[in-house]
């Protein structure tokens, strides 16, 4: 569509642009392609070239926007963090340079989404176990009740499941 033509920034009326879209639901690629071909970020509902980077896990990036003066709990319209994103997509990397930096580990997005629940749900092994180690709470709740632990189990993610069960377990004692 693009190379026909098409407005790389067009949403329709009430809808987001194919950016927002892209990043939205992880689709790296897309967002670069658009990126390169000219999408402003700032229509991205919130993004910025900050929360960018952190969706694509890039550290240097991110840590020479920190450097500058980035704020490492901004977070995008719905409340996204760049923990989070970092989280949501298993970039430990970039997770460790942030929590290293005062990023909240607990910090949710408007629905109750935290990092944790983000990496649980996703099933990146790492990124919780990070959070685990830098405190967070494995117990905080999205506004349907599901917690970390619930959604690792329903999305068959066993050796979550099993890491968050010795913790509550550890904590218990």
């Amino acid at each position: 569509l693009l190379d026909r033509g098409a407005d790389v920034d067009k949403a329709a009326e009430g809808a987001t642009t194919a950016l927002f879209a892209a990043l939205d639901v992880g689709h790296a690629g897309t967002a670069r392609l658009l990126l390169e071909r000219g999408a402003k970020v700032e229509l991205a509902n919130g993004y910025t070239n900050f929360l960018v980077a952190c969706v694509f896990g890039d550290v240097e990036a991110v840590r020479l926007d920190l450097d500058g003066g980035a704020d490492v709990n901004q977070a995008q319209g719905t409340g996204e963090t760049s923990l989070l994103l970092a989280c949501a997509y298993g970039h430990v990397d970039l997770a460790r340079l942030l929590l290293d930096k005062g990023a909240e580990v607990d910090r949710a997005r408007e629905d109750g989404m935290t990092p944790l629940y983000a990496a649980c749900e996703k099933g990146h092994v790492d990124a919780a176990r990070l959070l685990l180690d830098k405190g967070a709470a494995v117990d905080l709740a999205r506004w349907d009740g599901a917690t970390p632990l619930s959604i690792a189990k329903y999305q068959g993610h066993s050796s979550i499941v099993a890491m968050l069960e010795d913790h509550l377990y550890k904590a218990d004692i």
